[in-house]
């Protein structure tokens, strides 16, 4: 580019039109971008490619003198420049000066900066830029008629003022050009400095008001003035900043926000579509299964940034697999890829119930296909990429921070950044200098292009009603939740803070400016550097007013000790005979905690905190330093150190209470030792002290804390063992002391030993808490309580009265504050001769704790009844149980020798015929012949030998006994049994196979026959046992057998007596109704058997035998050869008794 033609570009650059800007635009950058180009901040326009442009315009309208579409021209020769020059770059970002805007190039001299309207009359317009040179030569007032000037530089059309307290939030756009002046006279803060002397600037209030940010831009100069011609010529210091816009997510919806220009500071419509838009978007983020995965994708990553807490660990963040099921249901964690088993401190994180594991899983390690929604009806769970965000932030919350709303990319989880949305917006304000005129000049350029946010700035007017109202309350300490809320904040603003300053709303908000105040109430902090300030201020006022009177830092250790006067004078009184201290943590936040020292003011009866003082430490040497301090505190307000009548004959205290904290003793002894040292008549009585020994003589520990102890200990020994060992508070004999030593020494419960040792570690201990064992003068221990019961109230009254985790200071003023009210209390009622409370004396105390002890008595008598009611039912529930699971275990027998009969009932009625064998065959089977339950005469059993017959009888028992034949069945039809011959391979059929009911099987013990006709049963166990290929031979006419077993007789195919004759209609069971046999089979369930005709007689004119009672006994002849165990005789071995 030619140097000499630089000029000329950039001066038809800044006077050019928005149809030569937007000519520009189209041509040098894609629609999407050129829509946010502003057109009055024109940095972001490349001089050398805007030359290019010019020419190639210049070339198709064939005129060098033509630029935009106004017709005017600038002649070459005598280019227009701006104030501070041109830059030598290629960009005008540097350039200073206000930029032009919406004007035409015209012809006349530009002289001044006139702040006009444009084409368009509904937005507002900014102002023309003067040549340099034209001002140097005083400039060119032609065109000033009408307007107002504000500078030389600047005219307007009107001016609006506006009164400190009148702020706007928003600074108004107008369709005219408008000057706003601030005034801020009778605002106490415009005369305020800054540390080094300096005047704060009024421009600086207008800041804390405006709820817009403001950047890029210069607080001026404060060497060079600027004549403020509207408020007469005085001199002041000019400022100019470009609003920072805002920020969005880069997927937002910009439909939101097309063509948007703020033309009405007062209308929140596009604020609230914006986030009406955004509730929509945090729905759909809680309630689907992808938001919520992702939001927790981005804990994950904020540990991935955060690094695991193990030391040296340079471990990531991982899911890893839980080895067994876990309690949650879920199978993995979050947990460091760095992590072995048995290593601790590594990151370790529960995933959520509410989140999908294997949709966290895809997440962290990719999924190729788009994530599934998985929401109610009515939700838009459809847009998680471009155009579906509507996060809109304010400047001020950071352009680092990520989008805080999760976002999807073909179905993978992107995390979207901030971008900046640009505002060509420029604020320039005018401070006056002048000390006697506190006034402000604001103009505005520009138009808003986002709309107006939300008040997240506390106003003066809100600054003010806060610290009214907190000064109201009367509690330094109060909390700002209950600062907004209050009754005295509702009586003097007429509702709460919230409901009457809108930006108070935000929680964080309210805090924060409550703390400013509170911190400008104590400039040097609310922390110890505080609190040691009120010392030093303290230190400035009479004794008998100040409250903090000692301040102790040794190393580590800080000390602070605050009392009034007036109370802890009560030490002294001769109604105050014993001293309660001890620790309390609500009040105080921080490092420091209170010690609270209180007593018993008998002549009011009333309890009394007479000092107290803040530690943060609780060793040995800080106990020791705090009770230096707190006596030396005494000794200096009253003129003496408190008095224990163990160690004084004129002192007023019997004892010291304290909690069963070592330290504490341990350190309380060693300031006993430094008194009996300096006091040569204690020192005769205490030649050689030690303070083991010093602390029995004026301390008593809490027996409640001991109680407490115990009572730890009952699931590990029980009630009773707990309430012997309480026992030791009232021992006075020398063996009972003793044996509870041996006791405690020798239980096998290891739980109760480290018990005791803790007990005889310290060798004030045990004496501190029984009267016979501690080194009391007589008659003293008797008279004091034995628990910390007063103090313990104290810290409770305190913390109602003035709150609880105040900062240091916080908690140090209101003590103070209580404390003055209870010495206002007392001094009221010794004027007034009215006590707060006048029956309280003894005797009605002494009736309410025997009240209360008796209600504690009667509660604790009917918790043991119900536990021994518990107790009696629990027994009956085991006992019930066991009953049960007796029973269950005779049903259980009784099942299985049920299972057992039904096997041998099976084997019975299934035995094949093998056919005739020799008599070298013939298996010797062993029989018990004695009866069950029968013990017989002498006891002894002896085996007989038995010969069995073919018809399973006794061979030998009756000779005279003639035996049947086996018959053959015949009947004359059976058409009515569904049968069918088996092929000749087909084992020997069951007894019946149509017999479907139970009573095949229902064999028992009662119903067997005991003896058959003179037979002994068999013992079919060792017959089963003995000879498991035994098979009984079925054959001839069964009907007796069956009776026997109480099931229809079926006839049965002999195959193997020639004898017998078949007939041809004979017919057998199918081969499916009779299996092969096996003793594990169960049967199938068959239809119920048919009615069969009479048997026919056998075929050699026998009559079969009638059917018997199952259970008679039948004569010897009646038994038929359903019991032939083989063809031929068997010989069994029966045992009987001798």
């Amino acid at each position: 580019m030619d140097p000499a033609r630089r000029p000329f570009v950039l001066a038809v650059l800044h006077q050019a039109s928005e149809d030569l800007i937007d000519a520009y635009k189209t041509s040098t950058f894609p629609p999407d971008i050129a829509a946010f180009l502003p057109y009055t901040d024109l940095s972001w326009v490349n001089v050398e490619k805007f030359d290019a442009f010019l020419r190639a315009k210049d070339a198709s309208d064939a005129s060098t003198a033509s630029v935009g579409t106004s017709g005017s021209s600038v002649s070459p020769s005598t280019p227009a420049t701006r104030d501070a020059g041109v830059s030598a770059s290629g960009s005008i970002a540097d350039q200073k000066g206000p930029p032009a805007s919406h004007v035409s190039v015209k012809q006349e001299p530009a002289d001044i900066i006139d702040l006009v309207s444009d084409s368009e009359p509904e937005a507002p317009t900014t102002s023309k830029v003067a040549s340099k040179s034209k001002r140097r030569r005083g400039g060119n007032k032609s065109d000033k008629s009408g307007r107002i000037q504000v500078t030389r530089d600047i005219f307007v059309d009107r001016v609006v003022h506006f009164g400190y307290k009148d702020l706007p939030p928003h600074w108004p756009a107008s369709a005219d050009a408008v000057a706003y002046v601030v005034d801020f006279t009778g605002d106490a803060r415009a005369a305020q400095t800054t540390a080094g002397g300096v005047p704060v600037g009024m421009d600086s209030f207008l800041k804390k008001e405006d709820m817009d940010s403001w950047g890029a831009g210069s607080n001026g100069s404060t060497s060079r003035d600027t004549s403020l011609i509207l408020l007469g010529k005085i001199p002041s210091r000019r400022s100019t900043h470009r609003c920072n816009g805002a920020l969005r997510c880069e997927f937002f919806e910009t439909s939101l926000l097309e063509g948007y220009r703020r033309l009405d500071s007062t209308d929140m419509a596009p604020t609230q579509r914006i986030f009406s838009r955004e509730l929509e978007q945090n729905a759909r983020d809680a309630v689907t299964a992808e938001g919520r995965a992702a939001s927790f994708l981005r804990v994950i990553e904020s540990y991935r940034e955060e690094g695991c807490p193990h030391p040296n660990c340079d471990g990531v963040p991982k899911l890893i697999s839980y080895p067994g099921v876990h309690k949650s249901g879920r199978t993995m964690f979050v947990g460091c890829s760095a992590w072995k088993p048995g290593q601790t401190k590594h990151r370790h994180g529960w995933i959520p119930k509410d989140v999908n594991e294997n949709l966290l899983k895809s997440l962290i390690y990719g999924s190729a296909s788009p994530l599934p929604s998985a929401a109610p009806q009515g939700i838009d769970t459809s847009g998680f990429g471009h155009g579906s965000c509507a996060s809109f932030r304010h400047p001020n919350t950071g352009q680092k921070t990520p989008c805080q709303h999760p976002h999807f990319v073909d179905g993978h989880r992107v995390t979207a950044s901030m971008v900046r949305h640009e505002c060509p917006v420029r604020k320039i304000v005018y401070t006056s200098k002048d000390p006697k005129v506190s006034k402000c000049v604001v103009v505005i350029e520009g138009v808003h292009t986002h709309p107006p946010w939300p008040l997240h700035k506390a106003g003066l007017v809100a600054v003010n009603d806060a610290k009214e109202s907190l000064a109201a309350s009367g509690k330094m300490g109060i909390t700002s939740g209950d600062l907004n809320s209050a009754p005295t904040t509702k009586a003097l603003l007429g509702g709460t803070l919230d409901s009457k300053h809108a930006v108070f709303r935000d929680k964080r908000t309210l805090r924060k400016e409550t703390n400013k105040i509170k911190a400008a109430l104590n400039p040097e902090g609310l922390t110890w550097k505080g609190i040691q300030k009120m010392y030093e201020d303290d230190l400035k006022l009479p004794l008998e007013e100040r409250y903090v009177h000692d301040i102790r830092c040794e190393g580590t250790i800080k000390i602070a000790v605050c009392m009034r006067p007036d109370l802890i004078q009560l030490i002294h009184d001769p109604g105050v005979i014993y001293v309660v201290c001890d620790f309390t943590f609500k009040r105080t936040r921080g490092e420091l905690n209170e010690w609270e020292v209180a007593i018993w003011y008998t002549p009011q009866r009333k309890r009394v905190a007479i000092a107290r003082v803040w530690s943060n430490r609780f060793t040995k040497d800080a106990y020791k330093l705090m009770f230096d301090a707190f006596f030396k505190s005494v000794k200096t307000v009253t003129g003496r150190e408190p008095c224990f009548k163990a160690l004084h004959e004129n002192g007023n205290l019997h004892c010291i209470l304290f909690d069963m904290e070592a330290a504490q003793m341990q350190g309380f002894g060693e300031k006993l030792v430094d008194i009996v040292n300096s006091d040569p008549e204690l020192r005769k009585l205490f030649p050689d002290p030690n303070p083991d020994k010093l602390v029995q003589c004026v301390a008593k520990l809490c027996t409640v804390h001991w109680e407490r102890s115990t009572k730890a200990l009952v699931g590990e020994v029980g009630q009773e063992t707990v309430n012997y060992l309480n026992t030791f508070l009232g021992m006075s004999k020398k063996e009972h002391i003793d044996g509870w030593h041996n006791f405690c020494s020798k239980h096998p419960s290891k739980k109760l030993r480290d018990w005791y040792a803790h007990k005889i570690q310290y060798p004030w201990l045990l004496p501190c808490f029984n009267e016979s064992l501690s080194q009391f003068p007589p008659g003293l221990w008797g008279d004091t309580q034995t628990h910390t019961n007063l103090v313990e109230g104290a810290h409770s009254r305190a913390n109602r009265a003035t709150g609880t985790n105040l900062m240091p200071v916080e908690s140090v003023q209101s003590a103070r504050e209580w404390d003055s009210e209870v010495a206002a209390s007392i001094r009221a009622a010794r004027e007034t001769c009215i006590l707060s409370d006048k029956n309280n004396h003894d005797h009605a105390r002494m009736r309410r704790a025997m009240t209360r002890g008796a209600a504690r008595e009667d509660k604790r008598e009917a918790c043991i009844d119900v536990a021994d009611e518990l107790e009696q039912a629990k027994a009956e529930v085991a006992k019930a149980k066991a009953a049960v699971a007796s029973a269950a275990a005779a049903k259980k027998e009784i099942e299985a020798r049920v299972k057992e009969l039904k096997a041998q009932q099976k084997l019975l009625g299934r035995a094949v015929v093998r056919g005739p064998r020799a008599a070298s065959d013939i298996p010797s089977l062993t029989v018990n012949n004695t009866a069950p339950g029968s013990d017989g005469e002498d006891g002894e059993l002896a085996e007989e030998e038995v010969e069995l017959d073919a018809y399973g009888h006794d061979a030998l028992a009756d000779t005279n006994t003639t035996h049947m034949s086996p018959p053959s069945p015949r009947f004359d039809s059976y058409d009515a049994l569904p049968l069918s011959s088996p092929p000749p391979s087909s084992p020997l059929p069951m007894l019946n196979p149509l017999a479907s009911d139970d009573s095949f099987f229902g064999l028992s013990d009662d119903s067997y026959p005991q003896d058959l006709n003179g037979i002994p049963p068999l013992d079919l166990d060792a017959i089963f046992a003995g000879v498991s290929t035994v098979q009984p031979a079925l054959a001839g006419d069964f009907s007796d057998y069956y009776d026997l077993f109480d099931i229809p007789a079926a006839p049965i195919q002999n195959y193997f007596n020639p004898d017998v004759q078949m007939d041809d209609n004979w017919i057998l069971p199918p081969a499916h109704a009779s299996p092969a046999f096996d003793i594990g089979a169960s049967l199938p369930t068959l239809p119920p058997p048919p009615t069969l005709p009479s048997p026919l007689p056998s075929p050699k004119g026998t009559p079969p035998p009638m059917p018997s009672v199952i259970g008679q006994k039948r004569p010897r002849d009646e038994v038929d050869a359903n019991l032939i165990v083989s063809g031929t005789r068997t010989r069994i071995k029966r045992v009987r008794k001798d």
